[in-house]
């Protein structure tokens, strides 16, 4: 072999023993750059730039290839952004490196809830609860995945569990409407000292609160009827921002039962929260047919049209609802 020839073998080998042991004797400046790569990509983020961030995520995945970080504010990225099936594959690509993190699998499950794989997105909040067994938000959303996949008695165990280590609202309202199915009585005990903490909310704001549900609790008291019962229990599932579950109920109501006005009307309230609005129209047609001189059915009308870009029919349907008499204070009671 010619002497040139020698030298550059030679050469050759030096740069390729280099260039792992330069990777990993600049580890700790990798890893520096890596999190100033996710700084940016938050920062970006937070200014609605996602773009910005995305490329930013990336750049700190390669640098840090073995930490879950960059995988999993990528997941993130692409559940906020609705890239659901995305959003999964980064969680379980972060899974390889998260350690005992529980983050991953608490957001993996709420992109199969988000898809409305109750019975995955449950396995994954289980999982995230095996890590970290004292976490009322992790049994709130194992309890809203069991309500959806109709497991009414794991749910109420689920918010027990939740209510006794912390509390909270959303958690007292969820166990109240549960409990409200088969014994209203006891959703009303269950709701009462929530009525006497909370301030009151100004007029129109359309959010659900203890007193709507204690209003709500004493009709239901006041009939055996199970479809009534259902109906409004249904309408408050809606409200509560369960509306995957709320349309899902009263479309199975207004099958078996068509000439129930408020199941059509509160239908039509599900399917403008999940921006279905021309189903919107048709559910409340059907519930003008019942009763035409309803306030809400128009006031109704007025919200599908207003998101429809129907600007002058809103309008005439909310005049026509004031009109007859509309109160923006509790529209579904």
């Amino acid at each position: 072999m010619k002497r040139g020839a020698i030298i550059a073998a030679a050469v050759l080998v030096v740069v390729l023993i280099s260039i792992p042991a330069g990777w990993f004797i600049f580890k700790e400046k990798r890893a520096v750059l890596s999190a100033s790569f996710l700084d940016a990509g938050d920062s970006a983020l937070s200014n609605g730039n996602n773009g910005a961030a995305l490329l930013s995520y990336k750049k700190a995945s390669v640098l840090t290839p073995k930490s879950f970080a960059p995988y999993y504010k990528q997941g993130q990225l692409a559940l906020g952004t609705g890239h659901f099936d995305e959003a999964i594959k980064f969680f379980e690509k972060s899974f390889n490196f998260s350690g005992p993190e529980i983050a991953p699998y608490v957001s993996a499950g709420e992109a199969y809830f988000e898809k409305q794989d109750f019975v995955k997105a449950e396995d994954y909040f289980k999982k995230a609860a095996s890590i970290s067994q004292n976490s009322s938000e992790l049994l709130y959303w194992i309890a809203r995945s069991e309500l959806n996949l109709g497991h009414l008695d794991q749910a109420r165990e689920a918010l027990q569990k939740a209510r006794d280590f912390s509390g909270g609202k959303q958690i007292t309202f969820l166990l109240s409407l549960i409990s409200s199915l088969s014994d209203p009585s006891r959703a009303i005990d269950i709701i009462t000292p929530e009525m006497q903490l909370e301030k009151s909310l100004p007029a129109g704001s359309g959010e659900i609160t203890a007193t709507i549900l204690y209003e709500s609790y004493k009709k239901m008291a006041m009939t055996e009827e199970t479809a009534v019962r259902e109906v409004i229990a249904a309408g408050l599932l809606n409200q509560m921002g369960e509306e995957g579950l709320g349309v899902q109920k009263l479309e199975e109501i207004t099958a078996g039962n068509p000439k129930m006005r408020d199941a059509w009307v509160f239908l039509s309230y599900g399917y403008i929260l999940k921006r279905e609005n021309d189903k919107a129209i048709s559910a409340l047609d059907k519930a003008k047919k019942l009763d035409p001189a309803h306030p809400f059915t128009y006031y109704l009308y007025a919200k599908a049209y207003e998101a429809m870009g129907e600007k002058d029919l809103a309008e005439e349907n909310y005049n026509r609802a004031n009109k007859l008499g509309f109160n923006p204070n509790n529209p579904l009671i």
